[in-house]
């Protein structure tokens, strides 16, 4: 699958990630197996979903390196988006 926006991020435990989106779109967090195996078009796991209203957060279960993907589920359009983690305060 390559008719995605995606971003790599390193999120703590406890980070939030904030997508907005000016067009309803599947927001996708996962880690790197899992992108790996979306990409290829086999079976993956994700957090998050389809989304029609904006900002989508998304929180990761652990430490390490995540993938935030947007897709339009087969749709096409111009998209206006933003990716910004908010951490938590210590």
């Amino acid at each position: 699958m390559s008719d995605h926006l995606h971003k790599r991020l390193f999120l703590k435990d406890g980070d939030v990630v904030e997508v907005d989106s000016d067009t309803q779109a599947n927001v996708l967090l996962m880690d790197d197996s899992d992108y790996s195996s979306y990409q290829s078009g086999r079976s993956y796991h994700y957090y998050g979903g389809f989304f029609t209203h904006f900002p989508a957060r998304l929180a990761p279960p652990r430490s390490g390196y995540w993938n935030v993907v947007l897709n339009l589920g087969g749709g096409r359009a111009t998209v206006r988006h933003s990716i910004r983690v908010i951490s938590q305060a210590l």
